[in-house]
């Protein structure tokens, strides 16, 4: 009896796009939202019950994104949380272009840390 071999297929770059994520840019973007918000919330040594109050949201929407069930949650209500811990966010729009757009994101580096986190990706 032989066993066939693996297939392998290109991916297209996009993981998430290629693992049928309905709107993949958004769910990066929102997972990296909810990544920071939980390295705050673990960093300031806060009960999800502290956080939650700093936050103005319930300890079960706290408990929900760090554990990374964020699908209630719209990328407008996660920057009003990371704003509401006294993080800054800047949004910056460049010129129209013939080129394909692409969205960017950067958390500043901590102070132990060289480099920043970042991710770009185009929509």
């Amino acid at each position: 009896m032989s066993v066939a071999a693996p297939v392998a297929h290109m991916g297209s770059g996009n993981f998430l796009a290629d693992e049928g994520v309905a709107d993949a840019d958004d769910f990066r973007l929102r997972t990296m939202l909810c990544g920071h918000l939980a390295t705050i919330i673990e960093h300031s040594s806060w009960t999800r019950a502290l956080a939650a109050e700093r936050i103005g949201m319930t300890q079960s929407d706290i408990s929900r994104i760090v554990n990374g069930r964020f699908d209630d949650y719209s990328i407008s209500r996660l920057l009003k949380a990371i704003t509401s811990l006294g993080c800054g966010v800047y949004v910056i729009l460049g010129q129209p272009s013939d080129d394909p757009g692409f969205i960017h994101v950067e958390i500043a580096a901590e102070e132990n840390e060289q480099e920043p986190l970042a991710a770009s990706f185009a929509p």
